[in-house]
């Protein structure tokens, strides 16, 4: 009996260098229009376009800093169980050459709007340095690599901020990067049960009990800061904590119970608690902002 072999067929180009920009996790870009959420200013049009503005950048921003990163870590991602299959350049669906045509229109994209504020250009400046530190040396460094990714998710909100001329408040700016800590040690700690210390370099730095104090301080942390933040700026967004409350519960269920939290965005997209817990958090930010 002959055994015929079939073609791996392989997804087209234009599909694979969208997968590599990594849209799904633009959801975290969300965090540039926090400041116009709490600020009220959501009610004028032109503050929303200017946000909306900074945060497609930063979106632009974060998938060039996800090229750069994947055309330096091609062949460790080769020997990954999941990124292997997962990632465009690791599973074999573009070139480098490709990979490397994206990542310039992305900067030439930056470099064009660069004349637009000086204050966001700053922001994205500082993003894109912190990113390709964290891709070279950063995330090899246990503890250093939670607070470099924590921080990216403060230059969103400062952005944001920046964009509008605002200043960020010291309580929001520590409510984020505590938040962004919770985040980031429950998903080493996802990472260190499900594949061990040897998938991932830095994890050899990690214990399973101490990544769970990590997450825990955090936490707290967040809770504390943001409760702050609502006493001493916005009274009115009072309502908004106990969504805030139950989100930070229902994730750490989702990674203690159902074993997600690789990633915060795709546990938000495919969980409909969470999704619903997320718009009762922006219905009652938008109430307190009336």
């Amino acid at each position: 009996m002959s055994i015929t072999a079939h073609p791996v067929v392989r997804p087209g180009v234009m599909r694979a260098l969208w997968s590599l920009a990594r849209p799904r996790q633009w959801i975290k870009n969300l965090l540039v229009m926090m400041p116009v959420l709490f600020s009220g200013r959501w009610k004028h049009w032109d503050d929303l376009l200017t946000v909306g503005i900074a945060t497609t950048l930063f979106c632009v921003a974060a998938s060039l800093c996800y090229v750069i990163n994947d055309l330096h870590d091609i062949e460790n991602d080769r020997r990954h169980p999941d990124k292997r299959l997962k990632r465009p350049l690791a599973a074999g669906h573009l070139t480098v050459p490709q990979a490397v045509g994206l990542g310039l229109v992305l900067l030439s994209v930056l470099i064009a709007a660069s004349a637009w504020q000086w204050r966001v250009t700053a922001g994205l400046g500082a993003y894109l340095v912190l990113s390709l530190a964290y891709s070279r040396w950063l995330k090899r460094v246990a503890v250093v690599d939670l607070f470099a990714l924590s921080s990216g998710f403060v230059l969103r909100t400062w952005v944001g901020s920046a964009a509008l001329g605002l200043t960020l408040s010291a309580w929001m700016g520590i409510s984020v990067l505590s938040l962004a800590l919770f985040l980031c040690s429950l998903k080493r700690l996802r990472e260190l049960r499900r594949y061990g210390s040897l998938a991932r370099e830095v994890l050899s730095g990690y214990s399973d009990a101490l990544l769970v104090r990590y997450a825990e301080l955090s936490a707290a942390s967040a809770l504390t800061c943001y409760a702050l933040y609502i006493l001493t700026q916005r009274p009115a967004l009072a309502v908004s904590f106990p969504f805030a409350l139950f989100g930070l519960f229902r994730y750490w269920q989702l990674v203690e119970i159902q074993e997600q939290g690789e990633s915060p965005g795709d546990a938000l997209l495919s969980d409909p608690v969470q999704a619903a817990v997320a718009v009762g958090w922006l219905i009652s930010c938008l109430w307190a902002g009336r």
